[in-house]
């Protein structure tokens, strides 16, 4: 949810018909995704090289006992 607060922001502008918006709110939605995709991506193998995480599932399989 963090990440859509820059784009939303950014669209108010192009709505607002202020020169060069658009322009703005595609550098804007280019770092969210990127940002966004380089997160996702990096986030478990960080984790797991700190050794912060397990192999064990967070919540039991549903067959389980």
């Amino acid at each position: 949810m963090k990440l859509a607060v820059p784009v939303v922001l950014a669209t108010f502008q192009v709505i607002a018909g202020i020169s060069r918006s658009l322009e703005f709110f595609n550098v804007v939605f280019f770092a969210v995704v990127f940002s966004t995709l380089i997160q996702g991506a990096t986030f478990e193998p960080l984790a797991r090289r700190m050794g912060v995480t397990t192999r064990q599932p967070a919540l039991p399989h549903p067959d389980a006992p």
